[in-house]
């Protein structure tokens, strides 16, 4: 469900290029100086696009934030709020920690301006004292309101995978099973799943203006290799073709990590075995 959750925010803020230098979730926000309790950040640092974006989210039902021993975690999604995105204009790098700003606008001839800086301190050097590990500092001043408000972020997490190997979507659209719906009647959020031999895939879309669905794919350790071999409907392989190895036969599925291996000594008789994995 974690994954899930962590997939949906990625997705709030559009698709994320393999190319992303910073990618974190700040669970300490302060709005105009004042503590924001719910409020987390999804925050996404991309040097390739040269793009600075900011997902605000109010997660009441503590998927990011901890949650006490033996308290029940409620179902609602995380809601998004406020998003920024300004092109990333300057990178400076000060005793190991690196600062990305930009801004977009001017109050006066656009009338909205927004500052944003993500401070990345995970790799400093400098014996002293930070906030965080990750810092958010952002301002908009002007839009609807004509007014200034100011955010403040603060996260000790680590960063989120930047570079998954793992490829969901496409793993989920290979995988030929029918779809079910596993939480209809919750508003404001799908979530449809595909499931072969302990294979479970799912879909899900946080329903709003611009969103785009997310996905998660989980193997079970004691799965039915056979089955999945069979639901994923890609292009088949020989692993040893052009091998001087006689008397063995490896074939092969793969999409987006999932590898599924057939393998089958050649005799009379002999039936194939079959196993699957998917890297993480």
């Amino acid at each position: 469900m974690k994954n899930l959750i962590l997939s949906t925010a990625l997705c709030l803020i559009g698709a994320v290029s393999q190319a992303a230098e910073l990618s974190v979730t700040l669970t300490d926000m302060q709005i105009n100086g004042e503590a924001a309790p719910g409020r987390v950040a999804v925050v996404i640092v991309n040097t390739d696009a040269k793009t600075i974006e900011v997902q605000m989210m109010d997660d009441m039902c503590s998927h990011y934030l901890p949650t006490p021993p033996g308290v029940v975690k409620c179902m609602a999604m995380p809601a998004p709020r406020e998003r920024l995105s300004v092109p990333l204009l300057k990178t400076e790098n000060s005793c190991g920690s690196v600062t990305y700003s930009g801004q977009e606008g001017t109050v006066f001839a656009d009338g909205k301006l927004t500052k944003v800086s993500v401070t990345d301190n995970s790799l400093r050097v400098c014996d002293d004292v930070i906030p965080a590990l990750y810092v958010l500092n952002a301002t908009v001043e002007g839009g609807i309101t004509g007014m200034k408000t100011t955010y403040k972020g603060l996260g000790n997490n680590r960063p989120l995978i930047l570079e998954p190997m793992i490829d969901h979507k496409a793993i989920y659209e290979a995988l030929k099973a029918k779809e079910v719906n596993v939480n209809p009647g919750i508003v404001g959020s799908g979530n449809i799943q595909k499931s072969v031999g302990g294979l479970k895939c799912n879909k899900m879309t946080v329903i709003y203006m611009g969103s785009v669905p997310s996905y998660d794919c989980q193997l079970a350790a004691k799965n039915n290799a056979k089955a999945i071999y069979s639901a994923l409907n890609v292009q088949e392989s020989n692993e040893n073709a052009g091998s001087p190895i006689v008397g063995n036969q490896i074939l092969s599925k793969k999409v987006g990590g999932l590898e599924c291996y057939k393998q089958t000594v050649v005799y009379p008789g002999a039936k194939p075995s079959y196993s699957c994995n998917l890297t993480n």
